[in-house]
């Protein structure tokens, strides 16, 4: 689906622009925030320099990583998911957010297995609570280690207004944080357990880790329950089957979405007749192309079924004293869980299962969503009680055309435009330039929408001086 952005007409000017770009023979880290549809270098890079600051449009979810070298040298990148460099609030972003780690304690195990560092998948950097850190490294030819370039990487992003957890099911140390960003991706960091303790000997942690999410699902934020808890005899969720979790209102519109791997209670709101919410696509359905163990990660492209996941419990070493380097850590974070191999059950997994039953709804920034008990949790840590809960944005790109210039290049005519952009992380926009003469279109030219400067190129133009230049960008979804 098209729809038109914005529409800018103005009188060719004559000036002269100049662009930089780095030398043949010097290494380059270059970054897209479109899927890889353009690129643009760090700001700034310099091979001798290793730390680096981005502050990027607004609503980016995720960022594409690249490095172009000028030997025959090896590069590969990790990310570290959440990176807070200030206690509180990312002074590059804004106020505190609402739902995070600093509104409520999370355990251990929980919040270390968020912030290891590990391998990305296919270079790709989910932007998680509007900071993360991404990392480049990259071993010139016959060199014996590889340096380390490290990429800060902020952006503001849809947030809660209000929040409120129903302490009649959750205690007052029950924690469920709202992980904004890109919280669901195929990297094996959606962690679905905010209970999870840590653990004294390595290996003996478990986490529960989504993988293979559906393509309608990656950069949805997520709201994570604390499962452990919740499966303890006689909890709150298991005595208040049809009670409401809490509720939220946000600054954005979108669509909430959960699953399961077993359908909801018929009295739970999900299946309730008279509310808003509705069966996900292919609600239940075993989705094609995917298999336990076997299927690669990065598999979602599941076409008779809108919402699937694999959710897989890994073994782990979740505590402060084991790094992620840590044997058992590594299990998820690099070989074999990003794409690397098979997984074997019982030595880097104890369990997993398929959540292919789906309920959704679709919201207004500003409406109070609530979110109900699904009324079938049992005292058991079984996979059959893992509840995901997603929020998938409704976010527009909004792209401002700063200046439309021109140049006459003995009969070639250049158009530039110097642009900028907000939300333009779910999309790629495509940029028309139109020539007319008398009222009547003689040319037309495409280019992939970038921020900065872009470039048309009529060739062989016969101009008289009265030409008219219309810019029109479309967001292409």
């Amino acid at each position: 689906m098209k729809k038109l952005i914005s529409i800018f007409i103005t009188v060719a000017i004559l000036v002269t622009m100049f662009g930089v770009m780095a030398a043949e023979n010097e290494l380059d880290i270059q970054y897209s925030i479109n899927n890889g549809v353009t690129w643009q270098s760090v700001p700034g890079f310099d091979a001798a320099t290793t730390e680096y600051t981005i502050i990027l449009p607004a609503n980016v979810l995720t960022v594409n990583i690249r490095a172009i070298m000028p030997d025959e040298g090896l590069w590969w990148t990790t990310c570290r998911s959440f990176e807070r460099k200030d206690t509180v609030f990312n002074p590059n972003i804004g106020a505190a957010l609402l739902g995070d780690f600093h509104s409520q304690i999370v355990e251990t195990g929980y919040i270390r297995s968020l912030t290891y560092e590990g391998r990305t998948n296919n270079n790709i950097i989910p932007i998680v609570l509007e900071e993360t850190n991404a990392f480049v490294h990259y071993k010139a030819e016959n060199a014996g280690s590889a340096t380390k370039y490290s990429i800060l990487l902020y952006t503001k992003q849809p947030r809660l207004t209000e929040y409120n957890i129903n302490r009649t099911v959750f205690s007052s140390t029950d924690p469920i944080p709202f992980v904004s960003g890109a919280a669901a991706f195929n990297d094996n960091r959606s962690i679905l357990d905010s209970s999870a303790p840590g653990t004294s000997t390595s290996g003996n942690g478990r986490t529960w880790a989504l993988a293979n999410i559906s393509e309608s699902l990656e950069g949805a934020s997520m709201f994570v329950l604390p499962f452990t808890n919740m499966v303890k005899s006689g909890s709150g969720a298991i005595n208040n089957p049809t009670e409401e979790l809490f509720n939220f209102k946000a600054d954005t519109g979108g669509k909430v979405v959960i699953l399961t791997e077993n359908d909801v209670s018929p009295t739970s709101v999900y299946r309730t007749a008279g509310t808003d919410w509705k069966a996900g696509e292919g609600n239940g359905s075993s989705p094609n192309g995917i298999t336990t163990f076997s299927s690669p990660r990065n598999k979602n492209n599941y076409s008779n079924i809108k919402y699937a996941a694999l959710a897989y419990k890994w073994r782990s070493s979740p505590k402060s004293s084991f790094p992620a380097t840590d044997q058992y850590n590594a299990y998820r974070l690099d070989t074999p869980g990003i794409n690397m191999g098979n997984i074997v059950n019982d030595l880097h997994v104890k369990d997993n299962t398929k959540l292919l039953y789906s309920y959704e709804k679709s919201f207004e920034a500003g409406e109070s969503v609530s979110i109900g008990n699904i009324g079938t949790f049992t005292a058991s840590e079984s996979s059959d009680n893992l509840m995901a809960v997603f929020v998938i944005w409704d976010i527009q790109p909004h792209v401002t055309i700063n200046s439309v210039q021109a140049v006459n290049d003995s009969g070639d005519l250049y158009i530039i435009t110097d642009t900028s952009s907000q939300n333009t992380a779910t999309s790629v926009q495509d940029m028309y330039a139109a020539i007319y003469s008398d009222g009547k279109m003689t040319d037309l030219r495409m280019i992939s929408y970038s921020d900065g400067e872009n470039t048309f190129l009529f060739e062989d133009t016969e101009l008289t001086g009265n030409e008219t230049v219309k810019i029109l960008v479309l967001n292409t979804e």
